[in-house]
């Protein structure tokens, strides 16, 4: 089938249409077409560390995109499609055979990332032991070089003009690519600020509160998180489709909220009008809150003025018995890297 697609940018605005040709991948067969499915992605943390640190160390950071990625990548089985009915294109009853991977397999981010992975261990790229999409090679002089993959979108830092310079060439003859220069939008955040008001604007909208009344805290003073009466019918509100984007903008720059969103997370299965109120109370709290941003500054003194090189320190605390349904302790957790000052790992359980 063919996928219709506008592609938009920060302000919302449409600079692309897009048409793509995929696969019917859900009539796929286990065993019979396709086997493993898992491709890695570079994690959210770690690609805010490396912001960090290129900030900290004064590196050169560029953003690359490849284009039509998944035809980059043979397929591993053997598997015919029905062409999409064009008229003028092809004759009636024609059936072809896939020679790369085509978007809409089940395995073709499979074998993208096995082809990029290759490739990137023949230029003496590394992937480090915790993260398989974070490269790192080191280039002539130490001069050092990272690389976050995130499918076809690639975040270079580099200590060199020069060496940025050189990957970018070598990687534009072996695929097609899209140089996107100083990064601007990646993940659905503005990179430059590491913002998502864009997408949190969004959010208001869809929820119909883009012209609600701002509130000072993400959850209303003194709320007490109470299990719904399992008795009454679930309420006709999106609760859930609205928990989901704030976990988005939650996990991705706005920590802020992590707690709020944790705390009615818990509530998905079966919740109440209370803890609607409390999501809306919490879209309110967005609302006067847009312009919030990470800011890194380029800083890698410590207290006794040393320079400390990727030191993490992590704390930890947990309420007495908080919880009014099951009296557990509620626990949470925040990791810093010291060298950058910067949140690496928020969690609330």
């Amino acid at each position: 089938m063919v996928i219709f697609r506008r592609k938009r940018d920060d302000q919302g605005k449409v600079i692309k249409y897009k048409a793509r040709w995929v696969a019917k991948g859900y009539s796929q067969v286990h065993g019979v077409n396709y086997t493993d499915t898992f491709a890695p992605t570079a994690t959210i943390a770690a690609i805010r560390t490396m912001l960090a640190m290129a900030v900290a160390r004064g590196m050169n950071v560029q953003q690359m995109d490849v284009n039509t990625a998944f035809l980059n990548a043979p397929v591993d089985h053997e598997i015919y499609v029905q062409p999409p009915a064009v008229d003028g294109i092809f004759s009636p009853n024609t059936v072809l055979r896939l020679k790369r991977g085509l978007y809409g397999l089940k395995q073709s981010p499979r074998l993208w990332n096995h082809t990029l992975d290759a490739w990137m261990r023949e230029q003496d790229f590394v992937a480090t032991a915790t993260d398989a999409c974070i490269y790192r090679r080191t280039c002539k002089g130490g001069k050092v070089m990272w690389v976050a993959v995130y499918v076809d979108d690639l975040l270079i830092f580099a200590d060199s003009d020069s060496d940025m310079a050189a990957f970018k060439k070598a990687i534009s003859k072996r695929f097609k690519m899209k140089d996107l220069g100083s990064p601007d939008i990646c993940l659905g955040i503005k990179d430059r600020h590491m913002s998502q008001e864009h997408y949190l604007r969004n959010v208001l909208e869809t929820f119909g509160m883009a012209d609600c009344k701002p509130v000072g805290t993400p959850l209303c003073t003194g709320y007490v998180d109470r299990p719904a009466d399992k008795e009454e019918p679930l309420p006709d509100v999106p609760f859930r489709e609205l928990l989901g984007s704030l976990l988005y903008a939650a996990t991705m720059t706005r920590p802020d909220i992590s707690a709020a969103v944790s705390m009615l997370s818990r509530r998905m299965q079966h919740f109440g009008m209370d803890h609607w109120k409390a999501a809306k109370h919490l879209l309110r709290y967005i609302k006067g809150t847009l312009s919030y941003t990470i800011k890194y500054a380029a800083t890698g003194e410590t207290s006794n003025g040393s320079t400390a090189d990727g030191v993490l320190s992590a704390y930890s605390d947990a309420s007495f018995a908080s919880d009014v349904d099951t009296r557990r302790s509620r626990t949470g957790f925040v990791v810093f890297c010291v060298e950058t000052r910067q949140v690496v790992c928020v969690c609330l359980l």
